[in-house]
């Protein structure tokens, strides 16, 4: 979702990104897979992140869209009337 929020961003400055981490140990992963992003292509410009602890459900009051990884939150972000890019990351396997 980093590179993809960069793209966006390039394409579309005036966007802001919000990361609503559900516990400490996820938005430590965050900030860690953030840096680890920036190391391993200096080339692309990150895009700011305002990251948070536990307030997904503001954000999803206060974003306009969102991407997420397939689970829980979607139903949550339909709730919300979010609307929402879902991925899901599939096992290698399943290409061949």
């Amino acid at each position: 979702f980093i590179e993809t929020a960069a793209i966006l961003k390039k394409r579309h400055p005036q966007l802001k990104f919000a990361i609503a981490a559900p516990r400490k140990r996820t938005y430590e992963d965050i900030l860690m897979r953030i840096e680890k992003f920036k190391k391993q292509h200096p080339d692309i410009e990150c895009p700011e992140f305002d990251i948070s602890v536990g307030s997904t459900a503001r954000w999803m009051q206060e974003a306009s869209a969102g991407l997420a990884a397939s689970g829980t939150v979607t139903v949550e972000a339909a709730i919300a009337d979010l609307p929402l890019v879902v991925a899901y990351k599939l096992n290698p396997v399943t290409f061949l």
